[in-house]
């Protein structure tokens, strides 16, 4: 059973995480990165930013700037082991 405690502490690194989640904008590139493309053969998941100005209607320094944020809160910093 995880403590009260360490509860608090999980959830209170994973906030600023849960705040760049919030943004529909960011949603909606995630959702184009874990899109598939296909190129000739072989198949290359996610896409540039580039195409993902293509699907969003963001300019690319939009694009940039909500991938910026997205890897600064990236979500296996919320998710480490830890001892119980």
């Amino acid at each position: 059973m995880i403590s009260e405690n360490l509860l608090g502490d999980i959830f209170e690194e994973c906030i600023p995480l849960f705040i760049a989640l919030g943004d529909r904008t960011r949603l909606t590139i995630l959702q184009c990165l874990f899109e598939t493309q296909t190129t000739g053969e072989s198949r290359i998941p996610g896409l540039n930013v580039n195409e993902i100005t293509d699907r969003t209607s963001l300019s690319r320094p939009a694009v940039s700037h909500h991938l910026k944020i997205l890897k600064r809160y990236r979500p296996d910093r919320c998710f480490k082991k830890r001892r119980v």
